[in-house]
């Protein structure tokens, strides 16, 4: 697993006196402390990532680093110091000039270094830059902590969308999200670690998924952690509602609706389970055909139709063999009833709406599960409003 930690690199003015940075005694969540002038330095060495991203402007404070790196003002590396120093004064620092003490930063943390130029970020197309920046610097990368303390101003909300944004495309964890609090009272300074963020996150980029595919197992991990008692349930009841086997579904929902009853869902978990209840309510009714045909009815509203298709035909199959008093479960029962049924809908296909109704869907219904389609399929399916229609106008005929 490679970690990455991305720190960016602030702009203060050296004191007149000592001409060194000022210096912050920050406290640890370990209660250690320690004295520095940039948080993310001192992190580096303690989380000892794979990769180490510096991220600064052409005005920050570059030359902290080199002193830091304990790089000696020797005469071949003079050369270096005067032009970084300057650079820094006259906020024009290069990426040419940052390549020249990459290695040597490099070398003193014995952690591969990328010092990255990045624009303030004041326009959107600033603010994109600093994203491509970030996407480059984290090309490999399977874990990713992110330090925010120096970042000037608005550069935090971008970091944090940039990260994001990564752990989407490129599947990135989002290991820690380090800010050091300045307590100008005080003088001193505090490390947190704002992990609940970052569990807010996954649970926004799981619930968005969630909503909109209906599929509640995206959630199963977040809700195994909030909870032991959900993860398995909620996998089970996704994999047999999305497989068709509303009964095997139900029972598995039984199960988590009975753990958040007798437990709820806790911290930011708790944000999200209306939302997870509400997915569940076709549970709430009491017979096998209102449940299908509620499934068919929120998958149609989710605009998966070929789900909301086969939910309806099933839900139809399930109300004929319920008249004639038949159980819904056996496969024999249900092809008779279908059958029995089709022999009615054919003698009176021109006398009622409903048979015809029902001709349409199982064509449609073929149409979209195996991709062929007839001449009347193509019309039904024309357009996705005549679509919507022709199985919306089914499931209210009954």
């Amino acid at each position: 697993m490679t970690h990455a930690l991305i720190t960016f690199l602030g702009r203060t003015p050296r004191d007149p006196q000592t001409q060194g940075y000022r210096e912050t005694t920050y406290q640890f969540p370990d209660e250690t402390s320690e004295k520095t002038a940039v948080l993310g330095w001192n992190l580096a060495q303690r989380l000892r990532p794979n990769r180490v991203i510096i991220l600064g402007t052409s005005g920050s404070m570059w030359d902290f680093l080199a002193e830091s790196a304990g790089i000696e003002k020797t005469e071949s590396l003079l050369d270096i110091w005067e032009d970084l120093t300057q650079a820094v004064e006259d906020q024009t620092v290069s990426d040419e000039l940052l390549q020249r003490i990459k290695l040597l930063i490099t070398s003193h943390l014995n952690i591969e270094t990328q010092l990255c130029l990045i624009p303030k970020g004041l326009t959107e197309a600033e603010q994109l830059n600093v994203l491509d920046i970030m996407a480059e610097a984290t090309e490999g990368v399977d874990e990713l902590s992110l330090d925010v303390s120096h970042a000037f101003r608005h550069l935090p909300m971008i970091a944090i969308v940039a990260a994001s944004y990564l752990q989407s495309i490129r599947n990135i964890k989002l290991k820690s999200l380090w800010y050091g609090f300045y307590d100008p009272d005080t003088h001193t300074g505090t490390v947190y670690d704002l992990k609940g963020l970052l569990h807010l996150f996954e649970w926004i980029r799981a619930l968005s998924q969630f909503e909109h595919t209906g599929d509640y197992g995206v959630l199963a991990d977040l809700l195994q952690r909030a909870n032991s008692c959900l993860g398995g349930p909620t996998r089970k009841a996704a994999f047999f509602e999305r497989t068709t086997r509303e009964s095997l579904a139900k029972n598995e929902i039984h199960q988590i609706v009975t753990a958040l009853e007798a437990t709820p869902l806790a911290g930011v978990a708790s944000l999200f389970q209306p939302a997870l209840q509400d997915r569940l309510k076709w549970n709430e009714n009491k017979t096998p055909q209102r449940r299908q045909k509620q499934l068919a009815m929120d998958y149609l509203e989710r605009r998966d139709y070929l789900r909301a298709a086969l939910y309806a035909q099933e839900a139809f199959v399930t109300f004929r063999v319920s008249l004639e008093k038949k159980n819904p479960a056996l496969y024999d029962d249900r092809k008779t009833a279908r059958e029995n049924y089709e022999k009615i809908a054919r003698k009176n296909y021109k006398k009622d709406r409903l048979p015809k109704l029902y001709w349409n869907l199982r064509e449609l219904r073929n149409a979209l599960a195996h991709g062929t389609e007839t001449e009347k399929a193509k019309k039904m399916m024309k357009d996705e409003n005549t679509l919507r229609e022709q199985i919306e106008q089914f499931l209210k005929s009954w």
